[in-house]
């Protein structure tokens, strides 16, 4: 690979750049880059910082539309060094760029109901969601519910 990037790339790039020249947000309508960054912060020199899929994006976009109101995100991509300091699942969907997790808010019926995640990760004591992804191996009709998604 010689590091140059393709014109999709390209072409997403310049996207990005305008809307953050804009103001707006640089990855989706609601949702910046920065938001999703592995939250190691530089510490693992091995941390390529941000690699949230597209597809990841149009779930969060999705998941907020169904909620009507602003998504915080809790955590986005992690890197490996990061997700094993958090206690992450070595297999976890975090590693690329395919889960978010989220403020625990909403019920795990709720959230099966809107069919916006392939993978629904919940606290084993507060019964609400907190991670969302769509990974694949299910479907947003029936989807893999789990405690303590990380």
């Amino acid at each position: 690979m010689d590091g140059s990037v393709g014109p999709a790339t390209s072409a997403a790039l310049l996207l990005s750049e305008s809307r953050r020249r804009a103001g707006k947000k640089t990855a989706s309508a609601h949702f910046s880059f920065s938001e999703v960054a592995c939250r190691c912060g530089g510490q693992y020199s091995s941390c390529p910082r941000i690699w949230q899929k597209r597809s990841a994006f149009r779930m969060m976009e999705s998941y907020r539309a169904k909620t009507g109101r602003p998504l915080n995100v809790v955590s986005g991509c992690r890197c490996p060094s990061r997700n094993a300091a958090v206690g992450g699942s070595s297999t976890s969907r975090h590693l690329t760029g395919l889960a978010c997790d989220v403020e625990a808010i909403f019920s795990v019926p709720k959230v099966k109901s809107w069919r916006v995640a392939t993978h629904i990760g919940y606290g084993s004591s507060s019964r609400k969601v907190k991670h969302i992804d769509n990974g694949a191996r299910a479907t947003v009709d029936s989807p893999r519910v789990y405690p303590d998604g990380t």
